[in-house]
C-alpha cells in the first residue's frame, strides 16, 4: 500500500460576528492506509481558525479534531479571509512510503452585518431655572460601520426648547424638537452645541429622549435604530 493524500482548499461563507463550521461545508478527513494523523493550524489573515487539539493521535482522534475546527471571524470585520490547516498521516510502519502531509487552505468570505449606533455619556445633568444648558455630555453618539455614511439624530423634549446643532442638517420639528443628520464625524462636531432652554420660571426634572438611526447604509439587515432617554433638572433659583 501507499500512503495517499489531498491537498486542496474549500470556502466558507458566513456572517459577520459568527463563527463557521469547517464540517459544516462537508469537508472530513480520510486517508485509506493511515492509522496516526496531526493537524496543525498555520494561521489565518485575519481571524482565527480554533481547532480542538493539534497533537498526534489515533486517525480517528484526528477525524473529530479536524470535525470539531471552527473560524472565529475578527471583531467588527467583513471581507475575505484565508485560513492554512496542515494534516500529517502516517502508518507506523505499515506501508513503504513515509508520512504523507495534506495542506488544507480554507478561503473564507465574512459578510458585513448593520451593526447598530450606540449613545453613551452622561444620563442626566443639572442646570437652574431659566439658564439654557447644553447638551453635548449627554450626546456621545458612536457607530463602529458607518464610515462616513450619514446618521439621522431625532432629540424631543417634553417640555422647554431644543436648539443649535449646527453645521449639521436641522430639519425644522419646533422647538420642542430637533433632528440633526450627518457623517458620525459631523455630528460629533454639532452635538456638543445642542442646547436646551427650560420654561420661563419652570423647575423640575424632564427626559429628553435621543434617537439615534444609521439609516442602514452598511451591511446585511434593517437600519439599526437606537433609542434612550437622558434627564436634565431645573434647580429653582430664590426669587
Amino acid at each position: 500500500a501507499v500512503n495517499g493524500s489531498v491537498v486542496t482548499w474549500v470556502l466558507l461563507s458566513t456572517l459577520e460576528g459568527t463563527n463557521a463550521s469547517l464540517a459544516a461545508a462537508g469537508v472530513g478527513l480520510e486517508d485509506v492506509d493511515s492509522s496516526m494523523a496531526t493537524i496543525e493550524v498555520e494561521g489565518c489573515t485575519r481571524g482565527s481558525l480554533e481547532v480542538r487539539t493539534t497533537q498526534r493521535g489515533t486517525l480517528g482522534e484526528a477525524q473529530e479534531a479536524f470535525a470539531s475546527a471552527l473560524y472565529v471571524p475578527s471583531r467588527h470585520w467583513s471581507g475575505w479571509d484565508t485560513c492554512t490547516l496542515m494534516v500529517m498521516t502516517w502508518d507506523a510502519g505499515n506501508t513503504s512510503r513515509p508520512a504523507a502531509v495534506a495542506g488544507l487552505d480554507i478561503r473564507v468570505h465574512v459578510l458585513a452585518v448593520n451593526d447598530p449606533p450606540t449613545i453613551g455619556g452622561s444620563s442626566s445633568l443639572h442646570t437652574i431655572e431659566d439658564r439654557p444648558v447644553r447638551l453635548g455630555e449627554l450626546l456621545v453618539v458612536d457607530d463602529v460601520d458607518a464610515g462616513e455614511h450619514q446618521l439621522a439624530v431625532a432629540l424631543e423634549v417634553p417640555l422647554g426648547s431644543l436648539t443649535g446643532g449646527l453645521p449639521c442638517s436641522i430639519l425644522p420639528l419646533g422647538g420642542a424638537a430637533l433632528h440633526l443628520q450627518g457623517s458620525l464625524s459631523l455630528l460629533r462636531a454639532c452635538l456638543p452645541d445642542v442646547t436646551y432652554t427650560p420654561p420661563v420660571g419652570w423647575f423640575g426634572s424632564t427626559a429628553l429622549r435621543v434617537n439615534v438611526s444609521d439609516q442602514g447604509y452598511t451591511g446585511l439587515g434593517l437600519p439599526g435604530i437606537t433609542v434612550t432617554e437622558r434627564i436634565v433638572t431645573v434647580q429653582p433659583v430664590n426669587h
